[in-house]
């Protein structure tokens, strides 16, 4: 996809630009790596790194379709745990280093970009409050966004050679990551169409002779293309979903769990939201990227660039097509949010281009710098402070939303904090290594994702309830059983701790 606006020339814009870029860059770093230890392990957290924890200490791991992503998180993970130890700042490095990464590979659509565009691109990607919360959670998420991202700039810069190779390795992760990749890459190819589509429409209509891509030149590339790209899609493919050939039937579990995750989006249950869910997150937490792309989807009709129209054809594309399932998480908001930031990035360049007077630049720089503060202020409140609320307080103008009775201000599930372990979780474990049992039984049908803060303890047992008659020297209970408890254990040394939001758990020692 080419981009028709003329890239200023002004070697001093370039130079400032690349400066923005990189600052960019040192602020996703920072953002994504400071403190990663800081949030206890949400139980998705625990129960992957009870499939790394196989992996790692018996090579043991087969991919599970009926309620599990793809196996790339694990063997990445793998690597970096085998280098830093098995620490939680070991756990995240991973996710963490592909949100960062995702603002480096920006570099590669400059060329559409522009230079006013790709600061706002990555500035926009670097403190975005979402993408920040879950670059720092060990799980899929920020990996697919990244493969995403790097499968678009392979793309778009299809002309150069080894960008066919690159563009396969990166689609091949992609599908070895999540069975959204399925959804994201039907989203990425209506996009250029609908790119296309609207460009030739919007020409016709202005009496303009019509500027159609290069098919015959396509269509040979992709005829020469196809066969390589097989060979290396289709071997990463393999590799990993047979876990190194060592599970010959995961090629074919990925097939089904395409079918089994689009049934279990489309029925109900305990993460079902309604349509507007995502949008109500992002007026709520993400409003300077609403306003964006409303401002944003007038000027890209009326004389937006492919890439620009590109953008915005992917970013309402990611949130409608999310919006319409039923089955709702916050953390698949990341591949909206990364193609939102990455249309506002186009929308400034677009709105710069306009601006034919240089104090009228200035003033619009000046007020994309205004912008970004309170974006870093949110994200910091989201990351920093409020990390562990779930009832997700944090928001722009609170004091409105609430008077204006917004379901995303009075619905406490509205925000990017779900379900998140509570930090008095961490007193327990304290408590533990204080005390050093021989051994623990987990009687609780809720426990992740303590396993991993136990894994040099010896686990003798889980059960849903206290078995009859224990006499060991630690166990870990429901406190929504205290009563049955206290009869079974009666010489037992009784603590209450959160482990979150309406679950309790008890530590009886001796």
């Amino acid at each position: 996809m080419e981009r028709e606006i003329e890239i200023p020339t002004n070697r001093r814009a370039e130079i400032l630009s690349t400066i923005a870029y990189l600052l960019a860059v040192v602020a996703a770093i920072f953002l994504r790596f400071y403190w990663l230890e800081l949030k206890p392990l949400h139980h998705d957290e625990g129960v992957n790194s009870y499939f790394l924890l196989n992996l790692a200490d018996r090579w043991d791991y087969r991919y599970d379709p009926t309620n599990y992503h793809g196996p790339s998180l694990y063997y990445f993970v793998l690597v970096a745990i085998k280098i830093l130890g098995k620490t939680d700042f070991a756990l995240r490095a991973f996710p963490s280093l592909c949100g960062v990464l995702t603002v480096v590979w920006m570099w590669g659509l400059r060329r559409g970009l522009g230079v006013v565009g790709l600061p706002v691109a990555t500035w926009s990607l670097a403190l975005c409050p979402g993408l920040v919360y879950y670059s720092r959670d060990f799980i899929h998420e920020s990996s697919f966004g990244f493969f995403t991202v790097g499968m678009i700039v392979a793309a778009y810069n299809w002309r150069k050679s080894y960008n066919l190779a690159v563009f396969s390795v990166f689609t091949g992760l992609l599908f070895v990551t999540k069975e959204t990749s399925v959804h994201t890459v039907v989203v990425l190819v209506l996009a250029v169409v609908c790119a296309f589509a609207w460009d030739a429409l919007r020409q016709m209509v202005k009496g303009e002779a019509v500027s159609l891509p290069p098919f015959r030149q396509l269509n040979e590339y992709l005829i020469k293309s196809l066969l390589p790209f097989l060979l290396i899609f289709f071997a990463i493919y393999i590799v990993f979903y047979t876990s190194f050939f060592t599970n010959l039937k995961g090629p074919m579990d990925f097939l089904r769990s395409v079918f089994m995750w689009t049934g279990r989006g489309v029925k109900e249950g305990i993460h079902d939201h309604e349509f507007r869910y995502y949008l109500g997150i992002l007026i709520k937490l993400e409003l300077p990227l609403v306003i964006t792309a409303i401002i944003g989807t007038l000027v890209m009709l009326w004389r937006g660039a492919r890439f620009g129209l590109f953008t915005m054809a992917w970013a309402f594309g990611m949130i409608l097509g999310y919006s319409i399932i039923p089955y709702k998480t916050p953390w698949l908001m990341v591949s909206m949010l990364i193609a939102l930031a990455v249309f506002s990035g186009s929308v400034a360049q677009e709105i710069f281009s306009a601006l034919r007077f240089t104090a009228p630049q200035i003033a619009f720089i000046a007020l994309l710098i205004a912008v970004a503060m309170p974006i870093a202020k949110t994200s910091w409140q989201v990351n920093f402070v409020g990390y562990e609320d779930n009832e997700n307080h944090i928001g722009y103008f609170p004091a409105w939303g609430e008077r204006l009775k917004l379901r995303a201000y009075s619905d406490t599930q509205y925000g990017y904090v779900y379900a998140q372990t509570d930090k008095d979780l961490l007193n327990l474990v304290q408590e533990i290594y204080r005390v050093k049992p021989a051994a623990i039984h987990i009687a609780s049908p809720d426990y992740w994702p303590l396993p991993w803060y136990l894994r040099s303890y010896q686990i003798s047992g889980y059960t849903q309830e206290v078995p009859e008659n224990f006499t060991g020297p630690a166990i870990i209970a429901a406190a929504s059983q205290q009563e049955e408890v206290t009869k079974k254990l009666p010489g037992y040394r009784q603590q209450e701790f959160v482990l979150r939001p309406g679950v309790n758990l008890l530590w009886l020692v001796k």
